[in-house]
């Protein structure tokens, strides 16, 4: 169980050319693993006996993945196939990279690592992680991990996976873009905005924007189609709530949120669209200058 098994050893900088995961395994502890260029196998390394060719399970002395952070490494090792590796301690880069690869770090004292290793070549070595617990014959030892990394490698997501379990609000998030409009004390002006083209200027008291900015009050429209004084800035949009922004009585500007769906706003929407925008107002300050906004 040696100590301070850098990146470098682990994986050496030849063989970082390539883009793909795959195929890394191969070159895992290079210099270790074989005699020769040649890859002619060093008979005395122990990942070329027999009983341990197709072991999952790694276990390694102190400061594990430590030097560059190249993740590289962590590719090595599950390409190679190992799920788990135990070790005295770890490089944190190292320890999140193993981690990202769908790899689980274990942190074990020196004499529970020495009572492992020193099982019978063949005996299994269980590591429950939903109770996180290593089960052997030379017996349980619990372990640490944190609890977002152990929801993710028990239900087999990495970082994408992750994300797309938010699709269905992502799509909402998209179906319904934001745009601010600040007041520069004669009309609005675009600020910051998620989507497609908006209109760039809008006068008090024209399209839904300025109509809801000279009232101050909350506008909801249900199909913009049918409304009178609505301006197509966007032709996908279907449906539309417009917030003003109001500050000691003075117009700052308004949120307009536009939806692809008819019929996409209501109360509760705007209960608490004027809530966000309550808070919006109080926490920060709004002028024309924060966005680069251009009269």
């Amino acid at each position: 169980m040696n100590d301070n098994i850098d990146t470098d050893q682990l994986i050496p900088k030849q063989f970082l050319k390539a883009v793909d995961k795959k195929g890394f395994g191969k070159n895992l502890l290079f210099e270790w693993r074989y005699l020769n260029d040649n890859y002619d196998e060093n008979p005395d390394f122990i990942f070329n006996k027999p009983e341990y060719r197709d072991a999952t399970i790694l276990i390694s002395g102190d400061n594990f993945g430590s030097g560059s952070s190249r993740e590289h490494a962590a590719w090595a090792l599950e390409d190679y196939g190992f799920r788990c590796v135990i070790a005295g301690s770890f490089s944190d880069i190292h320890y999140n990279n193993e981690l990202k690869n769908g790899m689980l770090p274990i942190v074990q004292p020196l004499e529970v690592r020495q009572k492992l290793a020193a099982l019978p070549a063949g005996e299994e070595i269980t590591i429950d992680l939903p109770n996180q617990v290593i089960k052997s014959s030379a017996g349980k030892f619990p372990f640490e991990i944190d609890g977002e990394w152990k929801r993710k490698l028990v239900l087999g997501l990495d970082d994408i996976g992750i994300t797309l379990q938010y699709e269905n609000l992502i799509a909402v998030y998209e179906e319904n873009r934001p745009s601010f409009y600040l007041f520069d004390g004669q009309e609005l002006l675009l600020g910051p905005f998620q989507g497609g083209v908006s209109c760039v200027h809008i006068a008090l008291g024209k399209g839904v924007c300025g109509e809801a900015a000279a009232n101050q009050e909350t506008i909801i429209v249900a199909d913009v189609t049918k409304h009178v004084n609505y301006i197509s800035c966007d032709s996908a949009a279907m449906s539309e709530i417009v917030v003003p922004m109001v500050k000691n009585n003075q117009l700052v500007g308004v949120l307009d949120l536009d939806s692809r769906l008819t019929d996409d706003y209501d109360a509760i929407d705007q209960e608490y669209l004027e809530k966000f925008v309550a808070v919006l107002l109080e926490k920060s300050y709004w002028n024309l200058d924060m966005f680069g906004v251009k009269k």
